[in-house]
This record gives structure tokens, C-alpha cells and sequence, in this order.
């Protein structure tokens, strides 16, 4: 059974959905006004794997994932460029499509956009007002904090933190009161409501849009540990306040950060390590293996030395194992780990182990299982090997055969040289030669 670290109870669960047949799953995703960085791509391989880890226990997962695509960061880069907020944010929807494809992350089922949800949230704002749980003061839309009891009962806190997104203005009944919609400045983009033109504030989009594509209680909401206060105590609060007391979701799930020099990685600290600066350097999936490799609950450090070194093991892993899948039976040893809390760590030292264990006894059978459960884990990607030098390389192989044969050694070391410039290996086995690409 599927163990869960839930933040609400702050215990590890068994997880049991509230439809046996059927697992609805919400992350926070991009706010799109720049390109993600290897922070923000933890939390979308985290929960990746989460979702291949639901979709072999489960018939049916239903996964979104939001884009927030209107946002006050997204309005000053369109002004900063002379353009708009729409192009903005479907430059950067873009870009952080193709880097998660780039770290072989799935699709989710449903990857809707705050834009695309402004009718629903104008009426999950407009039922608050209704029920007496939100206010409008000055062109602002506020959520009353003070009608919630269960307020902080998520981030174990409930006072706002300096530097969160939501700023106390004077119109606030409470200063702990967030802003579910706001007015627009004159030339900013805006929308039609009962309370002006204006737009929506940035934790009622993901009610509104889990609402409508999950249902009103649904399984797990994931995301990042910095979303946990305010923007994950705003949106159970808002919940409560919509659909009563135990709607939302059952689990909450948050990735821990990855540090850069002892501090969160972050665009406000100005400390990240854009993904496209960081595939310059690495391959994506040396990048997956690495950020998996931390258990997901703990800090993750981004250092080269702790990347070489997960590089060097991956490679390790791949050498042995790049020409054994076949698609099938994966090692239940190693998955069993990740049914603990997604305990990555242990299933790598399982799987290190099995490796050797399989490497030792030549076991084929096992090498191939190995190979599938890396493909499991979205760590195998087999990559097209180009025609034409695959023929000149097989070309040399043929010229060195001979040149042993002859007992050129000379030419046949020349030859063995040519082809591992080239970038690949010459594996002489039980008297024949083949090549293997290095890693």
C-alpha cells in the first residue's frame, strides 16, 4: 500500500483515496513570466513520479497541474518589453513545456490556465461574498480570515510572513486578510465583475480551477514547501469557506527546496540556476537522476561535485543497462521503496545492489527487469544513434577486426582510438567485438 507524507496531520498515512477506482491529484504550477529553474523543476519531477507511482496502482488518475498566466510579475515584464501579458506568458507556458519534456516528464490529464478559469473564479469569489466569508472594500474583493476557525490549522501558522505575495493595504478589515480579486491600472489587462474591472488575486484560481476539474474534495494537492503558507492555508481556507469544513483535498504534499550556497533557490534572491544553464552542462536526465536521488521531504543541495557524482553513478547504470529493455517486469523491491513516501534513496541503494548482484552472476533476466524500472522511473531514454557515423564507426570496427587478425597491433590500437574519440566503447567478448556508446 501507498504510504503519503501528509503536511495537515504532519505524519506519514496509508493513502486511500476517496474513490477506490478513481485518484484526482492538484499541483501548483509556473507562474510563466521567465524561465523555470531547477528549483520549480524539483516539484514537477517529484510529482511526476508520484503520478507514475498512482497510475500503476490505480485504473484512473486524474492530474492537473495549473499555469498562472496573469499575474502583477507577468504585467511588468510585458511592460519592461513593450508587449503584452498575453504573449508574455505564452512565451514562458512554452518554454517550461519543453524543458519538463527535455526531464521526460509526463503530461498531465489537465493543464489549465488562470485565463481560462476568470467565470468560475468570479463566482466562487461572488459565493463568499454571499456567505458573509469575503468583503469588498475600495474596488478590492477580501477574504474575511477572522470567519475561518480552522485558519492556520495547515502551515501551523497564521500570521502573514514579510515578502509574500499579498501586501496590506488600508482598505484590509484584518491584516491577515487576502485579496481575491483587484482592481486594474489603466492600460493593465482586466475582466468584467460584479465588483469592476479587474483581476483575479493569485490564490482563488487554484480553488476554483481544482473545483472544476477535481471536484470539491479530492485526494492530493502537491507543490512546492515555500506554498505552504500563505498561498496553501489561503486556498484550504477559501475551501472551507466555498464547500464546507472537509472539502479540498485529503493529503497535502510538499517538496522540500533545493539550496544554492545555504539559501532557497528563488528568482527574488536572484541565486538560481536557470534549467537551460543547467542542460549546458548536464544531460536532463543526469538533471532527473539527481534531483531524484534526494528524498523528496528533504533539502535538496545543488552543488557540481554532488551532481558529477550522481552522474558518474548514472552513467554506471545506464552502461550496463542500455541494451536489456524490453518493456515488462520491473524490480517490485525497488518500487516497494517508493511506496514508502516515494523513498527514493532506498530503492537507488536496492537497485545499486541488484545491479552488482546481476552484473556478478550475469543474470540477463535480472539486467532486463533493472532496465525497466529505470524506464519506470522516466530515467531511460534511448536516443536515435546517427545513421552515418554508425556506419563509419562499424566500418573501423570491421578494419580493426582485421588488423588483429593480422596482428597488426599498431593499426588495430589506431583504429581503437578513432572510435572512442568518436564516443563510443569496444566491447570484446567470447571472440567478437561490438560498440557501445559511452555516457
Amino acid at each position: 500500500m501507498l504510504k503519503l507524507y501528509n503536511t495537515y496531520s504532519n505524519k506519514k498515512e496509508d493513502f486511500v483515496p476517496i474513490d477506490s477506482n478513481r485518484v484526482r491529484m492538484y499541483v501548483c504550477g509556473p507562474t510563466v513570466y521567465g524561465e523555470i529553474h531547477v528549483g520549480n523543476a524539483r516539484s514537477v519531477l517529484v510529482f511526476d513520479l508520484l503520478y507514475r507511482v498512482l497510475r500503476r496502482e490505480y485504473d484512473c488518475v486524474d492530474y492537473a497541474r495549473n499555469i498562472t498566466d496573469i499575474d502583477d510579475k507577468i504585467i511588468k515584464r510585458a511592460n519592461d518589453e513593450c508587449t503584452t501579458s498575453a504573449q508574455v506568458a505564452k512565451t514562458w507556458e512554452e518554454s517550461f513545456k519543453q524543458n519538463y519534456k527535455k526531464l521526460n516528464a509526463l503530461e498531465p490529464n489537465y493543464q489549465p490556465r488562470a485565463t481560462d478559469t476568470i467565470e468560475e473564479i468570479i463566482a466562487s469569489i461572488g459565493e463568499l461574498v454571499e456567505q458573509d466569508f469575503a468583503y469588498e472594500e475600495e474596488g478590492h474583493v477580501l477574504f474575511r480570515v477572522s470567519a475561518i476557525e480552522e485558519y492556520g490549522a495547515l502551515s501551523k501558522q497564521n500570521n502573514l510572513i514579510d515578502g509574500a505575495r499579498v501586501a496590506v493595504g488600508e482598505y484590509k478589515e484584518d491584516s491577515r486578510d487576502f485579496v481575491l480579486w483587484k482592481p486594474s491600472k489603466l492600460g493593465e489587462p482586466y475582466w468584467n465583475s460584479p465588483w469592476g474591472k479587474g483581476r483575479p488575486g493569485w490564490h482563488i484560481e487554484c480553488t476554483a480551477m481544482s473545483a472544476k476539474l477535481l471536484g470539491k474534495s479530492f485526494d492530493i494537492h502537491g507543490g512546492g514547501q515555500d506554498l505552504l503558507f500563505p498561498h496553501h492555508e489561503n486556498e484550504q481556507a477559501q475551501n472551507i469557506g466555498l464547500y464546507g469544513k472537509y472539502a479540498g483535498p485529503r493529503y497535502w504534499v510538499h517538496n522540500a527546496m533545493v539550496l544554492f550556497e545555504n539559501q532557497k533557490m528563488s528568482k527574488s534572491l536572484g541565486n538560481i540556476v536557470r534549467l537551460s544553464d543547467a542542460f549546458a552542462l548536464y544531460d536532463p536526465m543526469i538533471i532527473r537522476f539527481f534531483i531524484l536521488s534526494t528524498y523528496y521531504r528533504h533539502a535538496l543541495i545543488w552543488k557540481d561535485e554532488n551532481i558529477q557524482q550522481a552522474a558518474s553513478r548514472y552513467k554506471r547504470w545506464m552502461y550496463h543497462l542500455s541494451d536489456h529493455i524490453d518493456g515488462c517486469e520491473i524490480s517490485m523491491q525497488v518500487y516497494d521503496a517508493l511506496l514508502d513516501d516515494l523513498n527514493t534513496p532506498l530503492a537507488f541503494a536496492i537497485f545499486d545492489q541488484q545491479l552488482a548482484d546481476a552484473l556478478r552472476e550475469n543474470d540477463v533476466a535480472k539486467l532486463r527487469q533493472l532496465a525497466n524500472t529505470l524506464n519506470f522511473f522516466g530515467l531511460f531514454v534511448k536516443k536515435e544513434e546517427d545513421a552515418e557515423l554508425m556506419k563509419i564507426l562499424e566500418e573501423k570496427l570491421m578494419q580493426r577486426r582485421k588488423a588483429r587478425a593480422d596482428k597488426n597491433f599498431a593499426l588495430a590500437d589506431k583504429l581503437r582510438e578513432e572510435i572512442e574519440s568518436a564516443g563510443y566503447d569496444i566491447i570484446d567478448t567470447q571472440g567478437r567485438s561490438c560498440l557501445k556508446k559511452k555516457l
